[in-house]
Order: structure tokens, then sequence, then C-alpha cells
């Protein structure tokens, strides 16, 4: 299959840690494994944020700093159905991360859900946020042939407060994978990077 046009387009940027590479063809998940995944997710994201000030409402964030970002598939449903959908969200997010400068910490892919570990300023998160979304769910509808919203909302944000702070939502982030059971370790989760992760796993490495 020649490749879509829309990799060719947006073939030069790059997000730190994660190269325009292409994998294997994906399988669809059913729901029962999807709402797993969601559910080990929600824990994890618990104990991440236990001791922190709950998500403040958008027009309170600050004009700049690090958030946490994620989004969700409506009803909770596979925002990616094979390897094609993920590798062209990938490629909009480098988009997002060069038109709008973000400076990207940590991000992966689930079956029904993404994350994404940012620095920019508000107006440049939200701006990066409406092309990653719209282009992306405008792109997945056409090429599946589904009409409606992909997505639950817009997309929730969380500030990051501290350095610990920081290091726990990136580790999380990062751990998604394995903590929904996809995979034993994360390096055999092809849709994660960030410039956070050598870093992580030098901290691995060392036993810290």
């Amino acid at each position: 299959m020649d490749e879509p046009a829309i990799f060719r387009e947006l073939s030069s940027g790059t997000v730190p840690g994660h190269g325009g590479v292409r994998h294997g063809q994906g399988q669809s998940l059913g729901m029962e494994a999807l709402d797993a995944a969601w559910s080990a997710d929600a824990e994890g994201r618990r104990r991440t944020y236990a001791h922190e000030m709950p998500r403040r409402a958008r027009m309170l964030l600050p004009d700049i700093g690090s958030y946490h970002v994620t989004c969700r598939g409506v009803a909770r449903q596979e925002i990616y159905r094979d390897d094609d959908d993920r590798t062209l969200f990938c490629a909009l997010l480098r988009l997002a991360t060069r038109r709008w400068r973000w400076h990207v910490l940590a991000y992966c892919l689930m079956p029904n859900h993404f994350h994404i570990v940012v620095t920019c300023d508000l107006e440049r998160l939200s701006r990066g946020m409406h092309l990653l979304n719209f282009r992306y769910a405008q792109s997945f509808n056409h090429r599946h042939g589904r009409a409606g919203h992909l997505f639950q909302g817009r997309f929730c944000s969380y500030v990051i407060a501290s350095d610990e702070h920081f290091v726990a939502a990136c580790a999380y982030v990062i751990d998604n994978p394995v903590r929904a059971g996809l995979c034993s370790a994360r390096d055999d989760w092809p849709w994660l990077g960030g410039e956070i992760l050598g870093d992580l796993r030098w901290r691995d490495s060392r036993g810290g």
C-alpha cells in the first residue's frame, strides 16, 4: 500500500524520542480489553495525583508551564484501529510540536486514549491540541467510513507543580502499557517516547 500523503507532508519535524518509523500491523482490541486498559490507567492516575490538587478548569491554568494532557475516545471506544492510525497520529504530533513549539517530554498511545507531557504556554497548548485532535479525527473518520465525534470532549490537562510531580507524571505516562497489561516492559511498546525516556532508562539502569 502506498504511504498516505499525510505521512509525506509531515515527514520533516520530529517529536523528541520518536523517529518516523513504521511498525508492524496492530490488532484491534475488544471492549473488555479496552475497559481493562482504561481502568488500569485510571487507577494509576489516581495514585500519581493522590497528593495533588484536583484538575483545574482550563481558564484557571497558568499561562505557561508543564502539563500532563490526556484525551480518550467517546464512550471509551478505540481511537486507533491499526498501526497506520498510530503512525498518522505520531505524524500529527510531530506537526503540532513543530508548528506550536511544544517541548514534548513524554507521550504514550493507548488503545482508547493517549497521554502527552508537554511544556509550552497555554495558548500554544490549546492550538496544538486542536490541530492534533481535529485533523486526526477527520482523517480517522474518512479512513474508516465513520461519522461523528471520535474524542470525548476536548482534552484534560493537569498542571505539573513540582520536580517530584514531573518525574512521577512522566514515569506514569511511559509505564502506561505495562500497567494495562499490554506488554511486559516499556521498551516492548513502540508507541511511546519523549525526551524523558532516555533519562528514565538511565535511572532504571542504576536501580533508581
